[in-house]
């Protein structure tokens, strides 16, 4: 990324050599992203994240109907897919939302249940952002196609939030069967504030952003060259290393898992044990905040958090915790661990020891019951 700050700045709409270098760098990273989906380059766009490329795609289905129509999102959604889909109910749309089960799967026969013959959006997420629990996305995707068989009138499409998924999951859009699909650089090691949106050929929905007409015709603004060269690069690393890297993180996922629950039994892992993300492990420690233990371990040179950044940001609590039917005070008690690509077992001891630390302080501060 570093040429394009400073000596290959130019704008990638600019006819001279500055903006002819730039724009070889957007051409070669719109191909490497479109590589890792088996894409068509005119598929990808990008955009300043995953938030606006979710946006992006809910209006921009939105707008091709005068009416409004029906929407079927699960309710473990982030909340970037969430807020847009709340807005168009206050404007008529209906909105149905679909529970996972106790684990956090989204069920395909659920989803069959809540289409009917005004659906014209489907969101289901390909790995959950706080328990890290990954959805049977093809097996939803043929219950999409069949209705669409059925149907004589309006389509249907199928919008995935795949922004945790590249560096545990093959991300190929044919296999998949959707027709919408989100990344986000700043989580696969790339740099903040870039994405991408894949839309499926055939399919013309109107920009979200007007102006100059970059991303042909569809996303203005001026192209983020630094952030598309790093996101094209971390896609082109993950496709090489995914498969190493899963192997590799799960059995540090369920030691963490062991070790946690073998010093503090009372913890609760939530989830699907074994159907998750290879680097997400989400626990709930009884009588005591999340927040707080987020902080503690801080000061000890662990870095975790209490939830989904962007839900505690928005306050209010996990929708994604109470969909799963974990009570308030579990969910005001969790934690969750992201294991990175240089961790290793002696650091997850590590981890391991300083939260059984700050818990015996903390537990040590309740006030005892004295029978007089």
């Amino acid at each position: 990324m570093k040429p394009y700050f400073t000596e290959k700045f130019g704008n990638p709409a600019s006819l001279h050599r500055l903006g002819t270098e730039a724009q070889k760098a957007v051409t070669l990273a719109r191909q490497q992203t479109a590589d890792f989906l088996q894409a068509h380059t005119d598929e990808i766009y990008f955009t300043s994240g995953g938030t606006e490329a979710l946006n992006w795609a809910i209006f921009g289905v939105a707008r091709l109907f005068k009416t409004p129509k029906h929407l079927v999102i699960s309710a473990i959604e982030h909340e970037a897919v969430i807020e847009p889909c709340l807005f168009l109910e206050k404007q008529g749309w209906k909105l149905t939302f679909v529970s996972p089960d106790k684990n956090g799967v989204i069920k395909p026969e659920a989803i069959r249940e809540a289409l009917t013959e005004d659906t014209v959006l489907v969101a289901v997420m390909t790995a959950n952002n706080e328990i890290g629990t990954i959805q049977p996305i093809k097996d939803i995707a043929k219950v999409i196609r069949a209705l669409r068989k059925d149907r004589l009138g309006h389509p249907l499409y199928f919008l995935t939030d795949a922004c945790q998924a590249p560096r545990a999951l093959d991300l190929v859009v044919d296999k998949l069967g959707v027709d919408f699909l989100v990344l986000n650089g700043s989580k696969i090691y790339g740099p903040k504030g870039i994405g991408a949106l894949y839309i499926r050929r055939g399919i013309n929905i109107g920009p979200l952003l007007f102006g100059g007409g970059q991303e042909a015709g569809k996303r203005s603004g001026t192209s983020n060259v630094p952030g598309i060269v790093g996101l094209g690069e971390a896609l082109t690393i993950c496709k090489k290393e995914y498969k190493k890297e899963k192997a590799r993180l799960t059995p540090l996922r369920d030691f963490l898992a062991q070790e946690i629950k073998k010093k503090i039994p009372e913890v609760i892992v939530s989830g699907d044990l074994n159907n998750r993300l290879p680097s997400n492990l989400h626990i709930s420690i009884p009588g005591l905040l999340g927040e707080q233990l987020v902080i503690e371990l801080s000061v000890n040179g662990v870095a975790c958090s209490a939830g989904s950044a962007c839900s505690v940001l928005g306050g209010g609590g996990s929708r994604t915790l109470r969909a799963i039917g974990l009570i308030p005070q579990l969910a005001d008690s969790s934690l969750r661990f992201s294991l990175d690509r240089s961790i290793t077992k002696n650091d997850l001891k590590k981890v391991v020891s300083i939260l059984v630390k700050i818990i015996t302080k903390l537990r040590s501060f309740e006030p005892k019951i004295v029978n007089n």
